[in-house]
C-alpha cells in the first residue's frame, strides 16, 4: 500500500473564490470522448491529473454555450462521498429575471450536460461526461434566477491546463456569442 501525501503550498498561487465564466453543451453534441472514469488505469488522465489535449470531439457547428453571470459570483464544489462518489455541484446567479431568461433557462430542462468553468484562480475544469452528466435545476428569486448543476462521477472533476477551446475540442467552429440554443 502506498503512503499517504500531505498537500503542499504551491508557491504564488492564488486562493480566490467565485467563478469567472462558465459554458456547457449538451451531451448529445458530443462526438468522442475519452472519459476518465473509463480510463482509471492511466494515471494522466484520473482526476487527480490534468486532461490531455484533444480527448474530446463535438458534432460539427456544435459548441459550448456560455452562461453569463457577474465575475466571482459562481461556485464550484466537489464532495466526496462514503469515498466512493464524486458529488458535483455548480451555482450560478443569472440577474435580472426577465421573460427571456426566464424562456432560456427553461429549455434545460432534461438535458444531459457537460460544463468547462474557468475559476476566479485562472484554472479551467471540465465538468461532467456523456458517461456522467451534469443536470440543471433552476430557483427564481426577485430579480435572478440561480442556476444549479449536479451530477456525480467516479473521479474528481479534470483540469484542462493551458486551456484553449481549439486545442482542447479538436477542430470546431467556437461561437463565443450568448446563446441557450441547443440542437434539438
Amino acid at each position: 500500500m502506498k503512503r499517504m501525501k500531505g498537500i503542499r503550498n504551491q508557491p504564488g498561487e492564488a486562493n480566490v473564490d467565485g467563478l469567472l465564466q462558465l459554458k456547457v453543451i449538451d451531451t448529445f453534441d458530443v462526438l468522442a470522448f475519452h472519459d476518465p472514469a473509463t480510463y482509471r488505469d492511466v494515471a494522466i488522465l484520473m482526476g487527480e491529473g490534468p486532461l490531455p489535449a484533444g480527448t474530446f470531439f463535438l458534432k460539427p457547428g456544435a459548441s459550448f454555450k456560455e452562461i453569463k453571470f457577474p465575475a466571482y459570483q459562481g461556485s464550484f464544489n466537489e464532495k466526496l462521498t462514503e469515498g466512493e462518489v464524486w458529488m458535483k455541484t455548480i451555482t450560478v446567479t443569472v440577474p435580472r429575471d426577465s421573460l427571456n431568461v426566464h424562456y432560456e433557462t427553461s429549455r434545460y430542462r432534461g438535458r444531459r450536460l457537460m460544463a468547462i468553468l474557468l475559476d476566479a484562480n485562472g484554472y479551467a475544469r471540465l465538468v461532467g461526461s456523456p458517461e456522467f452528466p451534469l443536470y440543471v435545476s433552476v430557483e427564481v428569486k426577485t430579480a435572478q434566477a440561480v442556476l444549479t448543476l449536479t451530477g456525480t462521477a467516479p473521479t474528481r472533476s479534470c483540469f484542462l491546463p493551458g486551456y484553449s477551446e481549439p486545442e482542447f475540442l479538436g477542430p470546431s467552429d467556437f461561437n463565443s456569442d450568448f446563446s441557450f440554443d441547443f440542437a434539438l
